[in-house]
């Protein structure tokens, strides 16, 4: 059963957390991305993870990791944090926000507190970057990476689910702190 909580009108806070949140993973993945190979790559898709989590935990909207992504795909666009998308990062990320919020919206299982949405959402929708960037990049050269986009796709999924427990780790421990009770009360 999907909580009426998740479909309650944004507050002014709820719009300024969500840019705080993407300003900050601009800026932690733009830095964690200077090497600019495969495992910064990954780390800012962990980073990246960890951020939509939160997102979720400290929102509970439906739509707030679409906004955040797509806040942080318009801040981001000159930076070269995702693998040097440019312009293509915002279809991108609004589509894998999306996918996130289709789980987040749907699916809402815990087991024994576990928020298995927001773990497999995120699971997902880090697994769908490949196949949209394929989508949208397919050009005659891209044709033969088909085995490497599934590759991809792979350990997309399993930073996903790492990303996702690790930030549900955290929200777990952080959750009953003075700041995050006054921010969800605040009107």
């Amino acid at each position: 059963m999907m909580p009426i909580e998740s479909f309650r009108r944004y507050r002014k806070i709820d719009l300024i957390a969500i840019l705080v949140l993407a300003i900050l993973w601009a800026i932690i993945t733009s830095i964690v991305n200077i090497p600019n190979n495969q495992l910064s790559f990954m780390l800012v898709l962990f980073i990246t993870t960890m951020f939509m989590a939160f997102t979720a935990f400290f929102i509970r909207k439906i739509g707030a990791v679409s906004l955040f992504y797509l806040l942080g795909a318009i801040i981001t666009i000159p930076f070269n944090n995702l693998g040097g998308l440019g312009l293509y990062k915002i279809p991108i990320l609004l589509m894998v926000g999306i996918i996130f919020e289709l789980f987040f919206l749907l699916l809402k299982i815990e087991i024994k507190n576990i928020p298995l949405d927001v773990i497999l959402g995120a699971a997902f929708s880090m697994a769908s970057i490949p196949w949209i960037m394929f989508l949208l990049l397919v050009t005659e050269q891209t044709k033969n990476i088909m085995p490497s986009v599934w590759n991809f796709a792979l350990t997309a999924f399993i930073i996903g689910v790492m990303g996702a427990t690790v930030m549900f780790l955290i929200w777990y421990n952080i959750k009953g702190l003075k700041p995050i009770i006054k921010f969800e009360y605040s009107v």
